[in-house]
């Protein structure tokens, strides 16, 4: 009983910040320590409302960071619609950053929240899309850990065999392997 009253009274301190970025931040915090207390429902409401909150922040790079920190959030529990929503929110927001640095690192984090949403194949296509070789690799090593902690082995291995530089290419299959 206490501890639901601290959750509470976190949920209400969060929600109260005016800067919609710190509200989404301290509501996507709250929603994980819900998340880590096994109280998934509650976990996914809040993060429904860091969601909500992030859509007003007005840097597009850390909208995206919160959308997928958000996504990933809603897939461990078990949410997983609500969490391809918001990766795919993250998504819309990351394609209209201009910058090729900070959109490459935005759709890193895409990918990562798609594949947690068990949205594979569209975690594959965000990653494929990177230009970047490094940030590209970092996507696709993302997705294929994602894919073996799915037990979708074979897949795994072939988005990590996908990346085109030998250095990274061996590094993902080397971590796909470790997990195995």
């Amino acid at each position: 009983m206490a501890a639901a009253r601290q959750y509470e009274q976190a949920q209400r301190v969060a929600a109260s910040s005016t800067d919609p970025a710190t509200q989404s931040q301290a509501l996507a915090q709250v929603a994980e320590v819900l998340a880590e207390d096994k109280q998934d429902q509650k976990a996914a409401s809040v993060a429904g409302q860091a969601r909500a909150a992030a859509t007003s922040i007005a840097d597009p790079a850390r909208q995206v960071q919160i959308l997928s920190q958000v996504g990933e959030l809603l897939a461990k529990t078990r949410h997983s619609q609500q969490a391809a929503t918001a990766a795919r929110q993250a998504e819309k927001v990351a394609n209209s950053i201009n910058h090729p640095t900070q959109q490459a690192e935005a759709l890193v984090q895409v990918a990562g929240a798609l594949a947690a949403a068990r949205r594979y194949k569209e975690a594959e296509r965000v990653a494929a899309s990177i230009t970047d070789p490094a940030r590209q690799a970092r996507a696709k090593t993302r997705v294929a850990e994602v894919l073996v902690e799915a037990r979708e082995y074979h897949q795994a291995e072939r988005t990590a065999a996908s990346i085109t530089d030998p250095a990274h290419r061996v590094e993902a299959l080397t971590r796909v392997a470790e997990i195995l």
